[in-house]
């Protein structure tokens, strides 16, 4: 038994022994991987939310939505999911819009706006209800944010306020996500508000 183990090692040190490690290709990252940017605003939705969430009053679910799903779907359809929207640049996107892919079974959601609420989401399926992406965050009034904001508007101070390292980190992650944003569709407005 040990000489069939001494064996097999010697024989996968020569192997391992001819590999030109100098010159070994490692492959890249195909770059047609549109689900990469997907995946990219769901790790910028992750630290947005730890964020957000540590302000104990904040209510998730009620008071902010945040979406984490990456399920089944190809990624020639997320391919043009984002051709779509970069070919439709002076669309409004709002959260009740369904896009659909023509040649296609899918359609898709993209919500990005600042305004009287703060959304930044894609939804990819084959309708509203079967969509196994759905990736990003929703609220409909700016009250998630103002215990991190010195105040909750220009004129008065907040006396909840969580202090500037929590006010700049959030307003560092809302800048990330918009630029995210705006790889596929430029007309992402800047959260200013923050």
């Amino acid at each position: 038994m040990w000489r069939d183990i001494l064996k097999d090692s010697k024989q996968v040190s020569r192997t391992m022994g001819s590999i030109d490690w100098e010159n070994e290709e490692i492959p890249e990252q195909d770059d047609d991987d549109c689900l990469k940017w997907v995946r990219e605003l769901r790790d910028l939705t992750r630290l947005f939310r730890s964020t957000v969430l540590s302000d104990p009053t904040i209510r998730e679910g009620k008071d902010i939505k945040f979406f984490d799903k990456i399920g089944n779907v190809p990624n020639e359809i997320v391919c043009k999911v984002i051709q779509h929207i970069k070919d439709n640049p002076d669309n409004y996107y709002s959260e009740n819009d369904w896009h659909e892919i023509k040649g296609t079974d899918y359609g898709y959601i993209f919500q990005h706006y600042y305004g009287d609420g703060h959304q930044g989401y894609i939804m990819i399926g084959k309708s509203w209800n079967d969509s196994p992406i759905k990736v990003g965050f929703d609220t409909h009034y700016s009250q998630p944010y103002y215990n991190h904001l010195s105040g909750s508007n220009a004129i008065h101070s907040n006396p909840e306020y969580l202090g500037d390292r929590l006010r700049d980190n959030l307003r560092s992650q809302a800048v990330k996500i918009n630029a995210h944003m705006q790889k596929i569709w430029p007309n992402a407005k800047q959260y200013n508000y923050m």
